[in-house]
């Protein structure tokens, strides 16, 4: 019999049942990595009192609540002021050259402005910090500005062991 006059293999209307992607996707790195940073963000933003530990390094411990449901981990919080100020000062220099790059252009066409917005966008410095309006004009994000300011200087450390 010759392959020409072979039937094809029946074909199954019904997908077969494959549970590992579906495993495989929620247990991803990334999504681990979303989880982490989604805890790591909790724990920054969770009040509490500074221990000094030397002159330029203040720390806090975060102990999970399991009311809350989102932080399940320890976390010291570690804030340095010297390396607030220079977050700080980067943040200013970033913004005065996103101005100046973004000046004017609110006279440029449509397809020039999106061409600016496509040259800003391969600049992470500058790209988080850019936002454009309903109406297809850029400007400088300032609740942007005014999270990550909030957060200068400021680290999450995952940790087992109990300071106290």
């Amino acid at each position: 019999m010759s392959a020409a006059q072979r039937s094809p293999a029946p074909t199954s209307s019904r997908p077969s049942p494959s549970p590992r992607y579906a495993d495989r996707g929620f247990s991803s790195a990334a999504n681990r990595r979303t989880l982490q940073l989604r805890q790591a963000a909790a724990a920054l933003a969770r009040a509490g009192r500074y221990r000094v530990v030397a002159g330029n390094l203040r720390i806090k411990e975060i102990k999970p609540r399991p009311e809350q449901g989102v932080l399940t981990d320890r976390f010291i919080v570690c804030h340095n002021p010297e390396q607030a100020e220079r977050g700080a000062a980067v943040r200013e220099q970033l913004l005065a050259q996103l101005r100046e790059r973004i000046d004017g252009s609110d006279q440029l066409s449509t397809t020039k402005r999106a061409e600016l917005r496509g040259r800003i966008s391969t600049m992470p410095g500058l790209n988080r910090y850019l936002r454009l309006t309903g109406g297809g004009l850029l400007r400088v994000d300032a609740d942007a500005v005014r999270r990550e300011s909030h957060l200068d200087g400021s680290q999450a450390r995952r940790s087992a062991r109990c300071l106290t």
